[in-house]
């Protein structure tokens, strides 16, 4: 099996096997013509990043907020339209509203975290 080495940026290299070079159809080339062979050999011997199990296990906490947030948020602003002559009515319709923007913000929030967790801070 021969794998030809391709640099298409300087930190990105793609592996191709040629099934016909296995076959014997092609003729295989030497290492030599390949370039950067140097940095072709550095490259192949970093390791791959980890997720890091800790960040994950947050963004599902954050998840879960966002998930009761969804659910609570259409219950108060309902609650509040429904008893307009009430006089809790404001109160409750401004917490059902900011609980419905901060549903949205946690759940870009809690995906942004679990982002980081998979990829790493930049």
């Amino acid at each position: 099996m021969l794998f030809l080495l391709i640099p298409i940026r300087p930190y990105i290299l793609v592996y191709y096997v040629s099934f016909k070079q296995q076959a014997g159809i092609l003729k295989t080339t030497s290492v030599q013509t390949v370039p950067n062979i140097n940095f072709i050999i550095t490259f192949t011997k970093k390791t791959m990043q980890r997720t890091d199990k800790k960040q994950f296990a947050r963004s599902f906490k954050y998840f879960a907020y966002t998930l009761a947030l969804m659910f609570i948020a259409p219950i108060l602003i309902y609650q509040a339209f429904k008893n307009e002559g009430h006089p809790f009515y404001w109160p409750v319709l401004i917490t059902g509203i900011i609980s419905a923007f901060a549903a949205i913000g946690m759940g870009f929030y809690s995906i942004r975290v679990m982002l980081q967790a998979f990829f790493g801070k930049k």
